[in-house]
C-alpha cells in the first residue's frame, strides 16, 4: 500500500457561513389623549339684565300751563297744568320698577334650587359654574368619552410573524421566506429539495465528498456528505449540517439566534465543549453532545449557528502518535496488518457518518469529530487514523494540537524524514517506528499536513510508505 486515500490526507472542515445582516425594525407607542382637552371648560357671560333705560330732558321750571301750547318742544300740559314730557311713540312710559329693571338683587349669582343643576348621576359636580344656564351637562365624563384608544394591545397591530426553531442535534423548522417545512439532519438532498423548493445555490464543493448548498431567501446553508460514496453530489448524499445563517429568524428553545451574545448560548447549552483551532478571525464554540456550534464576530455576537448530530463524546483524546493509538476515552489502536476492528470504534463513537469502500480501500468518517479511520487491506480493522477539526485532542506529552504551528511541531518531534504527495496535497512525516511483517520492513510514520498559514490542518497516525 502506497500511502493512503486522498480523502484522509484532505482536511474536512465544519462549514461555517453567513450573509451580510438585514435587519428590520419597527415599532410604534399607543397614542395619548389630553384629557383636559378633551372636555369643554364652563364659559362665563354677563349677569347683566338686558332692560332700556331711556334718556330723559330735565324738565322745565314749573309753572301752569293752560294748554300744550305753553309747553315746549314734546311737552305736554297735565291736568295739574303742569308741563311734563311726553311718553314713546307708543304711548307708553317705562316701568323703572325692579322686576325688569335689569339691576339683579344681591344673590342673583346664586341658582334656585332647581335652575338646572346636573343630575346626581352626572358625574359633573362644579363648584362654581356661574349663571347655571352656561354649565355643559356632561352625562359621562369617565375613560370610555376621553377620545382615547380602546385598545392598544398586541391584538390591535397583528400576531408577529413566526421564527423558526433551531433543534440542535436535530435540525430545524424553518418559517421563513414563504416556506415552512420540517427540516432533519439525515435527510437525503432530494428529500430536502422538495421541502425547500430546489437544490439551492453551490457554495461549496470540499474534495468531492462535501457539499455544500445556500438558500439566501430561507436563512440557511446546508452541508451533505457523499453518502454513495460516488465523488459527486447527487439526491441520495444525507444532510449533515445545518448552518443557519445571519438573514435567519429562526431561535433555540430558549429564544437565542443570531446577534445574540456567545454567552446567551453558554448560559442555555452549558460551557462550550470545544473551540475550532482552525477558525481565525472567525472563533467557533462547539457543544458536541449537544450538536450545536456557534461562530461569532470580534465583538462576541453570533453571526452563524450550525446544527449537527449531537455526539456520544467530546473528541479531546490524547493522540499517542507513537503508540499509534487514540487513547481513553476513546481507544482506539490502529496498526499493520491490524488494528481493532471497525465495529468497536462505532460502539465508542456511534454510527459512522460515510462509510466509502473503494476497491481494498474502506473508509468511516466521522467529520463532526473530526476522525477518520482507514483499512487499506480490504478488511474491517483499523490500519489508518487522522484526525481533523474540531478534534481537540492533543498530540500525547506535548502541547501540539490542531491548529499548531510547524516550528512548534518541529521543535517537538525534530525535522521531517520526509515529504510525500497525496492528492495534490505535502505531507509531512515524521519517523515513529519500523516493524518487519514476515520479511518485509514497514516504516510508521505520523504524516502531518499543514495549511497555506503552515499551521496544523490534520494528523495522520501510522502512515506507512512501503
Amino acid at each position: 500500500m502506497s500511502g493512503i486515500h486522498s480523502s484522509v490526507a484532505h482536511p474536512r472542515v465544519l462549514v461555517a457561513l453567513a450573509l451580510s445582516a438585514w435587519m428590520i425594525s419597527c415599532g410604534s407607542s399607543p397614542g395619548t389623549v389630553d384629557l383636559d382637552a378633551a372636555l369643554d371648560s364652563p364659559g362665563s357671560r354677563s349677569t347683566a339684565g338686558d332692560a332700556k333705560t331711556a334718556d330723559r330732558k330735565a324738565p322745565p321750571p314749573e309753572e301752569e300751563c293752560s294748554s300744550d301750547d305753553d309747553c315746549g318742544e314734546n311737552e305736554i300740559c297735565n291736568s295739574d297744568k303742569k308741563c311734563e314730557e311726553a311718553g314713546e311713540l307708543d304711548g307708553s312710559v317705562i316701568d323703572p320698577g325692579p322686576e325688569d329693571s335689569g339691576t339683579p338683587p344681591e344673590d342673583a349669582g346664586n341658582p334656585p334650587e332647581d335652575s338646572g343643576q346636573p343630575p346626581k348621576d352626572s358625574g359633573v359636580q362644579p363648584s362654581d359654574a356661574g349663571d347655571p344656564a352656561d354649565v355643559p351637562v356632561v352625562k359621562d365624563s369617565g375613560p370610555v368619552d376621553t377620545g382615547g384608544p380602546k385598545d392598544t394591545g398586541p391584538a390591535d397591530t397583528g400576531p408577529p410573524p413566526a421564527a423558526g426553531q433551531i433543534l440542535p442535534g436535530e435540525g430545524l423548522n424553518l418559517s421563513q421566506g414563504g416556506v415552512k417545512a420540517n427540516l432533519r439532519l439525515g435527510v437525503t438532498a432530494g428529500e430536502a429539495g422538495k421541502l425547500l423548493g430546489g437544490d439551492g445555490a453551490t457554495i461549496a464543493e470540499l474534495n468531492n465528498t462535501e457539499f455544500g448548498r445556500g438558500y439566501d431567501a430561507l436563512g440557511v446553508a446546508l452541508l451533505y456528505l457523499d453518502s454513495d460514496g460516488n465523488d459527486k453530489f447527487t439526491a441520495g448524499d444525507k444532510l449533515h449540517l445545518i448552518v443557519v445563517r445571519k438573514s435567519s429568524n429562526a431561535v433555540t428553545k430558549g429564544n437565542n439566534g443570531i446577534g445574540k451574545p456567545k454567552t446567551a448560548f453558554a448560559g442555555e447549552f452549558g460551557p462550550p465543549e470545544g473551540s475550532d483551532k482552525l477558525g481565525g478571525a472567525t472563533p467557533i464554540d462547539i457543544w458536541f453532545t449537544k450538536g450545536l456550534n456557534i461562530t461569532m464576530e470580534a465583538s462576541g455576537a453570533v453571526q452563524s449557528i450550525s446544527v449537527f448530530k449531537a455526539q456520544k463524546l467530546v473528541p479531546n483524546a490524547a493522540i499517542d502518535h507513537r503508540g499509534l493509538r487514540l487513547d481513553p476515552p476513546i481507544g482506539l489502536q490502529a496498526d499493520v496488518p491490524e488494528g481493532d476492528k471497525f465495529s468497536k470504534a462505532s460502539g465508542i463513537l456511534g454510527p459512522p457518518d460515510v462509510v466509502s469502500r473503494k476497491g481494498d480501500l474502506i473508509t468511516w468518517s466521522w467529520p463532526s469529530l473530526g476522525v477518520t479511520l482507514v483499512n487499506g487491506q480490504g478488511k474491517e480493522n483499523i490500519n489508518v487514523i487522522a484526525v481533523t477539526r474540531p478534534y481537540q485532542g492533543k498530540l500525547k506529552g506535548t502541547a501540539l494540537e490542531i491548529g499548531s504551528t510547524r516550528a512548534q511541531v518541529e521543535q517537538a518531534l525534530g525535522r521531517p524524514a520526509k515529504s510525500v504527495t497525496e492528492g495534490g496535497q505535502q505531507l509531512f512525516l515524521y519517523k515513529m517506528k519500523e516493524k518487519t511483517i514476515v520479511v518485509k520492513k514497514i516504516v510508521q510514520y505520523l504524516a502531518v499536513y499543514y495549511n497555506s498559514d503552515d499551521l496544523v490542518s490534520s494528523y495522520i497516525v501510522d502512515y506507512v510508505e512501503q
